[in-house]
């Protein structure tokens, strides 16, 4: 399964494109201590790409780390926020 995050690093908008999402998945985004600072469960149809306001969330200036979880699949990959 494939995961990009656009732009990268961003501004404000993160745009996350997957060309397969077995629902129910979950979006998970971690400070680069590991802890927790948003989480979203997908349980209704998704439309790609989907997008994630940062300022509406608190993300702030730094590096994360995105995780997409769905069915046995575990995908991460790391997003700068400036």
């Amino acid at each position: 399964s494939t995961l990009y995050l656009y732009p990268n690093p961003t501004k404000g908008s993160l745009w996350m494109v997957t060309e397969e999402l077995e629902l129910p998945a979950s979006i998970n985004i971690y400070d680069w201590s590991g802890r927790l600072v948003w989480t979203h469960e997908m349980t209704s149809v998704y439309k790609s790409p989907f997008e994630i306001l940062l300022d509406q969330i608190g993300v702030t200036a730094g590096s994360y780390l995105f995780e997409l979880r769905q069915a046995n699949i575990r995908l991460v990959r790391r997003f700068v926020r400036m």
